[in-house]
């Protein structure tokens, strides 16, 4: 029996902007691997759903840890520019120390950067990779044929075991996870707030202006919804372009594939959600996928 993890000597609370992410489809093959050891099926089939149901699960937190890992060495291998002060050289590399933390329960991925108001670079920076690695992962997972949902704000938490965050910040992007209703991860009025009050700030200084950067950098990867919620956008012009520049250039004609042979299914099958979700995804791709794929 594995001792529990112990509490750390101190909690302290702060900000952090919490990302929670569901892949949708998982409990329903579970449910219905119970059912074919039920039923008592060939052994070999049992196995076989066994380990596909494992390798969706693995194949989630390896896309959200790994795509995230790219983003976050690709901006920390990046060299300070020579015209910097020796003062803004140190705030610069003194950003890439941030810390991110991965939780992970079932079919479930949680990513939470902690807001640390004394060194807003630091913290952007993380923001930033978080958000560019959320975007490649869920191209990613479609690209594999899977399908996920979830939802970002920023809130009230604290770090009361080591690697574990608890609070607000969770208990809201898991609200809007289940407000998601489609496949998107949608981004909280909060975190809007947050995002816009850094980008429009003038304060003025060196930190001030890689904030604001930054902060761009992440509203662009943000777009209304039809039903006018802000989501995710994986298929930004430039996140497209920065995720062919570090990984695999048929992410999207797989991802296509998959979604149109899906929806095809659906609708012969007449699953009225999954027609749903996937008519959502249909429609998405088709606006604003590049057209070469």
């Amino acid at each position: 029996m594995s001792a529990l993890p112990r509490l750390r000597p101190t909690i302290e609370g702060g900000a952090y902007i919490s990302a929670f992410i569901d892949l949708l489809g998982l409990s329903n093959r579970l449910l219905g691997l119970e059912n074919a050891v039920l039923r008592k099926a060939e052994r070999a089939a049992v196995v076989a759903e066994a380990r596909a149901s494992v390798g969706a699960i693995a194949r989630l937190r390896s896309a959200f840890q790994e795509w995230y890992e790219r983003f976050d060495a690709k901006a920390t291998e990046r060299e300070a520019p020579s015209h910097l002060t020796a003062e803004q050289r140190r705030l610069f590399d003194e950003s890439k120390t941030h810390e991110t933390f991965f939780q992970y329960f079932g079919d479930c991925v949680v990513i939470s950067v902690p807001v640390e108001p004394a060194h807003m670079m630091r913290t952007w920076h993380g923001i930033s990779a978080m958000f560019a690695g959320i975007a490649a992962a869920s191209l990613t997972l479609l690209s594999q044929g899977q399908v996920c949902r979830g939802g970002v704000e920023i809130g009230v938490s604290c770090q009361p075991y080591d690697n574990e965050i608890l609070g607000a910040s969770i208990v809201k992007a898991y609200g809007l996870e289940k407000r998601a209703r489609v496949p998107r991860i949608l981004v909280g009025m909060d975190l809007q707030n947050f995002i816009r009050q850094s980008r429009e700030q003038q304060s003025g200084g060196f930190s001030a202006e890689m904030e604001m950067r930054y902060a761009l950098l992440v509203e662009r990867l943000l777009i209304a919804d039809v039903d006018g919620e802000r989501m995710v956008h994986y298929l930004a012009p430039e996140h497209v372009a920065a995720v062919s520049a570090i990984g695999p250039s048929s992410l999207i004609d797989s991802a296509k594939s998959f979604i149109e042979k899906t929806l095809g299914e659906a609708r012969a099958s007449e699953k009225s959600t999954c027609v749903e979700k996937y008519e959502w995804l249909h429609s998405y791709m088709t606006r604003y996928a590049p057209r070469d794929g």
